[in-house]
């Protein structure tokens, strides 16, 4: 029996054969793709372009996909905590990056739906009442891009480009409907 341990997944126990042939047939298709990626480099332009880079901006950048990365994984963790008392907050860092990779190999958004999966495999939380901390997830999301767009908006209010824009676009949105329209939302949402 041999262990693999891995820095994101929990320890994997190599038992057959068939796992061993399974693992050597996942690297050489990771050797393989790098190879057809890789092998029209040419090393001096390469060598070049990285004696030339500017690494502040390399570590500021790495640095804050880290913050970025921290702030998603405390948020998902305070959105499930309600599920769970004692949730392993290891355990969310590990759904997490797990969903990110997900979600850069795999099309629609697979890994923030995996979160569920993941989340009953590490934390044993039913499928069904973790779903709902995905649309909260998305909903909080949006309402942060709509914080930087209003921020932006007023950072840019006056530009004379912007005003134009504003002028032309925001100011015909019809207000009234918008607002016949949370109200009915509002008294709908008392009756129940």
């Amino acid at each position: 029996v041999q262990t693999c341990a891995l820095p994101i997944f929990k320890t994997i126990t190599v038992n057959s054969s068939k796992q061993k042939i399974g693992i050597l047939l996942s690297a050489l298709i990771v050797f393989l793709v790098f190879y057809v990626i890789l092998r029209k480099l040419d090393l001096h332009s390469l060598l070049k372009a990285l004696g030339s880079a500017d690494y502040k901006l390399i570590f500021i950048v790495y640095l804050l996909t880290f913050i970025s990365i921290l702030f998603g994984v405390t948020r998902w963790f305070f959105l499930v905590k309600p599920l769970k008392e004692k949730i392993k907050y290891r355990n969310i860092i590990d759904i997490v990056v797990i969903s990110l990779l997900f979600n850069f190999v795999a099309p629609a958004k697979i890994g923030t739906v995996s979160k569920s999966f993941l989340l009953k495999y590490h934390e044993d939380i039913d499928v069904a009442s973790s779903s709902p901390t995905l649309l909260a997830e998305v909903l909080l999301d949006i309402l942060i891009l709509l914080l930087f767009f209003f921020a932006s908006f007023l950072l840019e209010y006056k530009s004379p480009v912007f005003q134009q824009i504003f002028q032309k676009t925001i100011l015909q949105i019809n207000w009234k409907l918008f607002l016949e329209y949370g109200a009915a939302v509002f008294i709908l949402r008392s009756e129940e």
